[in-house]
């Protein structure tokens, strides 16, 4: 797969009760307590500032439930996922789980036994495979690749949200984006609204942009994985973004070349047992 795949209803979860979606997400996240704090990305901090700000989930909570309109929409990209088997179903193949077995091999060391990994290290890796996004309306991310190379799935749950992308690019096409992203002009670019229950599956090194409609928040559950079919080109995006730092939305300096070198390991262990 070298575009994105839209699909409906593969969610597995369901939710019941007739309060708004996010109003339940809510409920049930606030069992960790609502002293705790999230970054908030918010258009109004000065440049030279980190387009970030702590939050607590209350501040959170009350902005969100009030629904008021505003110019300078919430943007929350990291929140914690209380939500269980959020998967859509057609991803829940083996050729899928790749990034799942580099996990299990990052936290188990020597061992196959149960994982007993510490906390902070199981919680990174649980972000990484799903999450949460919440947005208030009017809210924009500019293009960009999702980092370490990761394939990304993104469920709609309350609100509408637009996903653009540039469609099948050259290969000087993607090579003139990732040396001035923020002035390309170039490509073909096309985009979908999804509506509640749809699901944009995008794959690795897919040059994409999300957008909300003004005044109508939005609330998702998303996460990433990687594709056994998918090596080659996950391993290009990953040498692109490691050599092209501008072109991700999130730091992978640290953590990229250990991904890759527990990819190596287990390619070889599918190679010595004639997989």
């Amino acid at each position: 797969v070298d575009v994105p795949l839209f699909t409906q209803s593969q969610q597995l979860f369901q939710w019941r009760g007739v309060d708004r979606l996010i109003s339940q997400f809510f409920s049930r996240i606030r069992d960790l307590g609502l002293n705790r704090t999230v970054s908030v990305q918010i258009p109004s901090r000065a440049l030279q500032e980190e387009s970030c700000e702590r939050k607590t989930l209350l501040d959170v909570q009350d902005r969100f439930l009030i629904q008021q309109s505003t110019n300078n929409p919430w943007n929350l990209l990291d929140l914690q996922s209380p939500i269980p088997s959020a998967l859509p179903s057609f991803l829940e193949g083996e050729n899928c789980q790749l990034l799942l077995r580099i996990r299990d091999v990052a936290l188990i060391g020597n061992s196959v036994e149960r994982i007993a990994a510490p906390a902070q290290d199981w919680n990174m890796w649980r972000n990484i495979i799903d999450w949460a996004l919440l947005s208030e309306g009017g809210y924009n991310t500019a293009p960009h690749m999702d980092s370490h190379g990761f394939s990304t799935w993104i469920t709609t749950q309350e609100g509408r949200i637009g996903f653009g992308w540039m469609s099948q690019p050259s290969q000087q096409e993607e090579e003139t984006w990732m040396s001035d992203p923020h002035n390309f002009t170039g490509g073909n670019w096309r985009y979908v609204v999804l509506s509640p229950g749809q699901t944009v599956f995008f794959p690795s090194g897919t040059i994409h942009f999300v957008f909300r409609v003004q005044g109508e928040q939005t609330f998702a559950l998303g996460g990433h994985i990687l594709q056994w079919s998918g090596v080659d080109r996950w391993l290009k995006v990953v040498i692109a973004q490691m050599e092209n730092p501008e072109i991700t939305n999130e730091d992978m300096e640290q953590s990229a070349l250990k991904y890759v070198y527990i990819a190596k390991e287990l390619l070889e262990n599918r190679i010595r047992a004639g997989r």
